[in-house]
């Protein structure tokens, strides 16, 4: 998570120093350097709750409808003679 801070950090202050800029070049002094903290901190969230979903299901394990076969209850292929079911 280190990582994502450091991440998060600079992208609001290119975000910041680019609206800077822009608010420099056109005098519009506060409007972009708002609009772009904003929208870096909307990104930086987007990305973040994927990050904790994604680590979330990791963690979860497999859902109702994916459970883990039993150990030694594996079945051999094929059906009780031997062949697979679509050979027969």
């Amino acid at each position: 998570m280190l990582g994502f801070g450091i991440t998060m950090g600079l992208s609001l202050a290119l975000f910041a120093i680019g609206g800077n800029w822009l608010d420099g070049r056109l005098g519009t002094s506060p409007l972009f350097v708002l609009l772009g903290v904003a929208l870096a901190f909307g990104a930086n969230l987007v990305s973040l709750m994927g990050k904790l979903k994604g680590r979330q299901q990791a963690d979860a394990g497999p859902g109702p409808d994916e459970t883990a076969p039993e150990a030694g209850s594996a079945k051999p292929p094929g059906g009780p003679d031997g062949r697979d079911d679509a050979n027969r």
